[in-house]
């Protein structure tokens, strides 16, 4: 794979790697857990487009790109399990589609910094559409045609209603937030292609901040038996009120259009009831087992990230203190460099 004409720190692949790794985890479990908890609708890009950085990393310092990211993917997908265990299943999902397109592109393709460059835009365009899809699903066409008849009811307060846009509010929405995710994936794409030379002219020239011991013990699977989802009351209670609402319009003539937004609201309850109740539950479970199956393998990744994650707490605060004196982007692009020297830095101490 061609990479930029810059050298490798002298450290071992394995740990610089793993260092990263353990990076991806805390981006993961840490920042994306706190956002799945309050539903941020850009999520998918700090979370992901974090993610896009770090996976061009791996396939940067990598001499075998798709293995070391689909080995650190197991890892991330791993830890998160363990320390965010609220994460939704679209999340694991997300996280899946940017490794496993990591690991292709950047095997398949010479050039690191187009390779960086396509998966930040593909990345952040799905993570865009899975979100639109997501609503789609959840609420149906009904929510699109709320929303033309919206718009069309603005635009035409404001004189602006004309053949063009009548009845295109949705769409123009719709692109509008795909189109702030490609621009953004454009953006990361580039930044993630130019950043290694940036971190390692960094490493040259930052000193490690000094941390005390890093705490804690890597966390196992908790091995309490929780009750299957067909064993809670909540599930069979919740079931019955939907179909009963959902019968409502066959059982009555001439209800449909009365209940129309009782209809409505049953589907949403009953798409909600089924995810929640029936269809993550399954595909969690199937998930947990495939990654318990793999945790003995990845044994010692696991708990050599979990250990480090304190540590790169330290490094985050570390480096936004040092950093107070730019503003806006420039800050935060370079405490991203500084946290990510700081982390192969580390890796070179510890051998």
């Amino acid at each position: 794979m061609k990479k930029s004409n810059v050298s490798l720190p002298l450290a071992d692949e394995k740990l610089l790697v793993i260092r990263i790794t353990a990076l991806w985890a805390l981006n993961e479990a840490g920042l994306g857990g706190m956002l799945h908890l309050v539903r941020s609708p850009f999520t998918g890009i700090f979370v992901g487009g974090t993610a896009v950085i770090l996976i061009s990393l791996i396939g940067f310092f990598s001499s075998k790109p798709a293995a070391s990211i689909l080995k650190s993917l197991v890892v991330v997908l791993l830890i998160k399990g363990i320390v965010s265990p609220q994460s939704p299943l679209p999340a694991y999902l997300a996280v899946s589609f940017q490794g496993v397109l990591g690991a292709l592109l950047f095997q398949w393709i010479p050039s690191f910094r187009i390779s960086a460059f396509v998966v930040g835009t593909l990345a952040l365009l799905e993570a865009a559409l899975q979100k639109l899809l997501v609503l789609t699903i959840l609420f149906g066409m009904p929510l699109w045609k709320s929303v033309n008849e919206f718009t069309d009811y603005v635009l035409k307060g404001l004189g602006l209603l004309g053949s063009a846009t009548e009845g295109q509010g949705a769409l123009w929405l719709a692109g509008l937030y795909i189109g702030v995710y490609g621009i953004v994936g454009v953006l990361i794409g580039w930044l993630a292609g130019s950043l290694p030379a940036e971190v390692l002219a960094a490493s040259q020239r930052l000193v490690l901040p000094e941390i005390g011991p890093a705490a804690g013990k890597p966390t196992a699977f908790s091995e309490n038996k929780r009750r299957r989802f067909w064993q809670k009351p909540a599930f069979w209670w919740t079931m019955g009120t939907l179909f009963a609402l959902m019968a409502i319009p066959f059982l009555i003539p001439g209800a449909s259009q009365h209940f129309q937004p009782v209809w409505l609201l049953a589907r949403v309850l009953a798409v909600i009831g089924v995810w929640y109740f029936l269809l993550s539950p399954v595909l969690l479970y199937l998930l947990n087992r495939f990654l318990a199956k793999k945790m003995p393998r990845y044994q010692e990744e696991v708990e050599e990230a979990l250990l480090l994650l304190p540590v790169l707490r330290t490094y985050l605060r570390a480096a936004w203190t040092e950093t107070q004196s730019l503003k806006g982007v420039f800050r935060i692009k370079e405490w991203a460099v500084r946290v990510i020297a700081y982390a192969l830095m580390h890796s070179s101490k510890i051998k």
